[in-house]
């Protein structure tokens, strides 16, 4: 008795053509996540009604309201729309976790998936995750400069970093930007930024993951149609998804991409100069921490940037010669993919907090000197032709 296989059933997926699973619809790891996503939302959402019914307010609920409110959500909408919405998403979860490969007949309507995939991944979330990633890399980067350092091989390449290292910290030093109590303050200010948000950013992660599951379900069911579907337009996706096409729209994707932080990070080196843009009020010019911390933002987004431009080059191919233990080995697809695709879903879910508030304060200046809208969809793109062009992703045709 033979196992009939994701590739047989013409299911896209990560992995590549020749990938051999026993078919299992999306998987028993992806088919648990479902089913569990489900319940606990089915849970949250009872609690929602629980307190509603007492009288209480919404619980986990942001200071300032969730980003949906006042933007996304007509005056008109009452409060209880949204548990009772993700109360039916966790209803449809678990009845899709436990159809497993059955759910491939609906192959045809993807785009049902979309509208899930579209209010649970980008339009609750707020910028709340991407700020906490954020604070997370400019935390590390120092520890991720010293590693470099004394990992590299060559000389050259370690004095040059430990030089550039140096004189930007003497820069700050001479700024007053850093001492010790200044970076204690700044590590305590980030904690209570963080405390002061309260659970809500709990409940954005928790519907991000509902999200990206979502979006792996649309995926899974886009790519089985445009596998045997024989219209024009499905002929001429398979052609853009192609490694040799992807390889040429991807490089586009991939510079876009890379220049992205560019604005953020111009905008932070200016306050190395008189001239600070975006002009910090007086309190931020009497806190150095502050200036160390956007500085420290700044250099971990050229960090990224440089990464982005690996896409497309030969070392993110293949490990540089001055990585230890992996230098001239085949760089594993997903050791960039996994990071790549998670960066981009976070810049694209605070793309939706930054456009309403643009559009309700007038003031456009956030979304031009930090491009989230253009910025998150690029690099995804980047990062999945990356995939395509290493056959590590792969919409395949039935056998």
């Amino acid at each position: 008795m033979t196992t009939r296989t994701d590739t047989e059933a013409g299911a896209g997926g990560i992995g590549g053509p020749g990938t051999s699973r026993p078919r299992g619809g999306f998987g028993t790891v992806a088919r648990i996540s479902l089913v569990l996503w489900g319940l606990f939302a089915l849970a949250y959402s009872g609690w929602w009604f629980v307190r509603a019914a007492a009288g209480d307010g919404p619980p986990s609920s942001h200071p300032s309201g969730p980003t949906i409110r006042g933007i996304f959500r007509p005056d008109w909408l009452p409060e209880l729309a949204l548990p009772i919405g993700l109360a039916i998403v966790a209803l449809s979860m678990i009845a899709i976790g436990s159809a497993g490969n059955r759910a491939l007949r609906l192959r045809t309507f993807w785009w049902v998936a979309a509208v899930p995939a579209l209010i649970l991944g980008f339009l609750i979330p707020g910028p709340s995750v991407l700020t906490f990633a954020g604070y997370l890399a400019a935390y590390l980067l120092p520890f991720i400069i010293v590693g470099l350092v004394f990992s590299m091989r060559s000389w050259k390449a370690r004095v040059s970093v430990a030089v550039g290292a140096s004189v930007l910290a003497v820069i700050l030093f001479l700024r007053g930007s850093l001492g010790g109590g200044d970076i204690a303050d700044m590590a305590l200010g980030t904690v209570d930024a963080i405390a002061a948000m309260g659970l809500w950013p709990l409940v954005e992660l928790f519907c991000s993951v509902g999200g990206i599951l979502w979006i792996a379900i649309m995926w899974k069911l886009f790519s089985a149609e445009i596998s045997v579907s024989k219209s024009r337009g499905a002929d001429a996706v398979r052609r853009m998804l192609s490694p040799e096409s992807a390889a040429k729209w991807g490089k586009v994707t991939a510079y876009v991409a890379a220049a992205g932080p560019m604005p953020y990070v111009l905008a932070r080196m200016t306050w190395l100069t008189p001239w600070p843009y975006p002009k910090p009020d007086e309190a931020v010019q009497l806190n150095p921490a502050v200036i160390s911390f956007g500085l420290m933002l700044g250099f971990a987004a050229v960090g990224g940037a440089t990464l982005t431009i690996g896409l497309v080059r030969r070392w993110g191919e293949v490990w540089p010669s001055w990585m230890p233990v992996l230098a001239g080995r085949p760089v594993n697809p997903k050791a960039a993919l996994i990071p790549g695709f998670a960066v981009a879903y976070l810049i694209s879910a605070g793309a939706p907090a930054a456009i309403g508030r643009a559009i309700s304060t007038g003031d456009l200046s956030l979304v031009l000197w930090i491009p989230l809208p253009i910025w998150g969809p690029a690099l995804g793109l980047a990062v999945f032709a990356y995939g395509l062009r290493r056959k590590a992703i792969s919409v395949v045709a039935p056998r």
